[in-house]
């Protein structure tokens, strides 16, 4: 994904791995062209221990539209 300061991240999936904890691992590049990816986990917190999933790009509307929405089951 693009970040906010125009570098790109990659998120790896550090899954089932013994010893390497759980969840997304990312790595940051300054370009794609470069194609150098550093590990960047101390500079990003993932909310939620999130393990699997898709980044979606979303309004700031559609954000409150999905703060206000309330959940029954």
């Amino acid at each position: 994904m693009r970040l906010e300061d125009g570098r790109w991240c990659l998120f790896l999936d550090y899954y089932g791995v013994p010893g390497k904890g759980q969840g997304y691992v990312p790595f940051v590049a300054d370009s794609l062209k470069s194609g150098r990816f550093v590990r960047a986990d101390e500079r990003f917190s993932f909310p939620y221990g999130f393990k699997h999933g898709t980044i979606l790009t979303i309004t700031p509307q559609q954000y409150e539209q999905i703060k206000a929405h309330e959940f029954s089951l």
